[in-house]
């Protein structure tokens, strides 16, 4: 079910708001108690959910026996969805670590470049949440085609729109973009290769987003700290995501 993919998808980032917005109402105690606090309230209720459900069967459905889950999976269409992936988490990596700072290089007050980490965040959990509802309906690859555009012409209309409200929505579209690369990719693995592969397909993929959370942040500081503005940074990143976009293109069809 598209939805709750989505749903377990968003969930990461809305855990990690929800910590933020918490830390911030608890600011005026420790901050070691605080956090401290915020992560017994959390494990509590994780471990009070498990024992609910403790005993419950769940029923599998036979929607990928009848599908697409006998094919088996062409290595050169993982890689080049592997790059796809990893080309939208470049960028939405990007923007989040830098966003505040980006804006703040526009000309945008302190004020209002903080607002660009939750443009980016409120945009990855409706990108989660949505993304896999999409790619059940849409089972091929336009699905993370259509996410890599919006990803290619958000950064575009960033770098080239004067107004705080271009930019912050920029951000936003970004955000769903990312966000999307969860749900997109685990709903399509499953059908088409079925859920005993999907786990192990979608592990291997989102390795790219842990090398993309290495390599964004790190190489538009270097980049940022070489020129003294972050233009080269947003060229660097148009031309990692146009290639995952050419890698999509040239993914063939799962069958």
């Amino acid at each position: 079910n598209g939805w709750f993919v989505g749903l377990v998808a968003a969930m990461f980032a809305a855990s990690g708001m929800a910590v933020s917005f918490l830390g911030t109402a608890l600011g005026m105690l420790d901050p070691v108690f605080s956090f401290g606090l915020i992560s017994v309230v959390f494990l509590g209720g994780a471990l009070l959910i498990c024992l609910i459900l403790c005993g419950e069967s769940f029923p599998s459905h036979n929607f990928n026996r009848n599908s697409l889950s006998t094919l088996s999976v062409k290595p050169l269409g993982f890689w080049l969805l592997f790059v796809g992936n990893f080309a939208v988490c470049y960028a939405g990596l990007m923007f989040i670590s830098h966003g505040s700072a980006m804006l703040t290089s526009f000309g945008l007050t302190p004020g209002l470049a903080a607002l660009a980490p939750l443009a980016s965040n409120m945009g990855y959990v409706l990108g989660a949440l949505f993304g896999g509802v999409l790619a059940a309906r849409f089972i091929g690859k336009s699905t993370p085609f259509f996410f890599a555009i919006v990803t290619l012409i958000a950064i575009v209309i960033l770098n080239t729109g004067s107004s705080f409200a271009i930019k912050i929505v920029s951000l936003w579209l970004i955000g769903v973009a990312f966000g999307s690369t969860v749900s997109v990719f685990m709903m399509l693995f499953t059908v088409w290769y079925g859920v005993e592969r999907a786990g192990l397909l979608f592990g291997r993929l989102n390795a790219g987003y842990g090398i993309a959370g290495f390599v964004a942040p790190w190489l538009t500081g270097v980049l940022y700290d070489r020129s003294g503005d972050y233009y080269d940074g947003i060229f660097t990143c148009a031309i990692v995501v146009f290639t995952g976009l050419l890698a999509i293109v040239l993914s063939p069809k799962p069958r």
